[in-house]
């Protein structure tokens, strides 16, 4: 993972995510809309396994939640780059998989909160209100965003820092700066886990856009499609081509001898 910073808000994310979104919560709830409904049918009132009406935001289960993210995936795709916040690889339209995953989750799997039985590819927030905000969102591919769930030991893109993440390129495995302090590498190390970060489809997806580069593929190539793989070589001089040679970093600390 590399650092992600939060996208400016599509101009016309409010009306086609937000008032929607919220009218659907209002009348799931019994509730007037904040914003009129000019068009088609109101939502029914949401009920529990129980068939009691539900009268509070809080207790609106996930299947209750119209998916008016999706309507925002163009613009996540756009605006984070084509970039899946969790693999740092190009989500190619014709293969992959594009969602909108909601960094705060709809609730924790094994809670009793229907989670476990009525599981989303699109995680939703256990606070209604941030369902559909538009910094609740991070672009992912299907399959990391289908890991990650509704689990909570997924560091957030938007929290990472600079260099936490580093690859070795004897493996192209992944795992902390040695710098950093126990707590947050704890987090990186859960992180990996959950994701399979260090899984062959993945590791061998690094192995190949290098392996790519050497044989000629441009870096700017490599940095669109591959960012994270980029970014190490800039730390390692000696694998870079001649002509990218100006590209180099000095070593960072945590490539630095460790006392044992």
């Amino acid at each position: 993972m590399i650092p992600v910073r939060l996208a400016p808000e599509p101009a016309d994310f409010k009306d086609k995510v937000v008032d929607p979104g919220m009218r659907a919560l209002h009348e799931r709830i019994g509730l007037d809309p904040p914003t009129p409904r000019t068009g088609g049918q109101p939502f029914g009132r949401a009920k529990t396994k129980s068939g009691d009406l539900i009268t509070r935001f809080e207790d609106l289960q996930p299947k209750h939640m119209p998916d008016y993210w999706r309507e925002a995936l163009d613009d996540l795709y756009e605006s984070y780059d084509r970039i899946c916040a969790y693999s740092g690889f190009y989500i190619c339209e014709t293969t992959g998989w594009r969602t909108a995953d909601h960094m705060a989750p709809k609730s924790v799997p094994g809670d009793g909160s229907g989670a476990d039985d009525d599981p989303h590819m699109v995680s939703m927030s256990s606070i209604w209100s941030h369902v559909y905000e538009w910094s609740n969102y991070r672009l992912a591919c299907g399959k990391l965003n289908a890991r990650k769930s509704d689990y909570q030991d997924v560091l957030d893109p938007f929290e990472v820092g600079e260099d936490w993440f580093v690859m070795e390129f004897y493996g192209f495995q992944v795992r902390p700066a040695h710098t950093l302090v126990r707590a947050v590498k704890t987090r990186i190390w859960a992180t990996i886990e959950r994701l399979g970060l260090n899984e062959r489809p993945i590791w061998k997806t690094r192995e190949k856009h290098y392996l790519d580069y050497l044989a000629g593929v441009p870096f700017w190539h490599l940095e669109k499609h591959s960012p994270f793989v980029a970014r190490e070589l800039t730390y390692s001089p000696d694998l870079l081509r001649e002509e990218d040679k100006h590209r180099a970093r000095p070593p960072r600390l945590s490539d630095l001898p460790q006392d044992p």
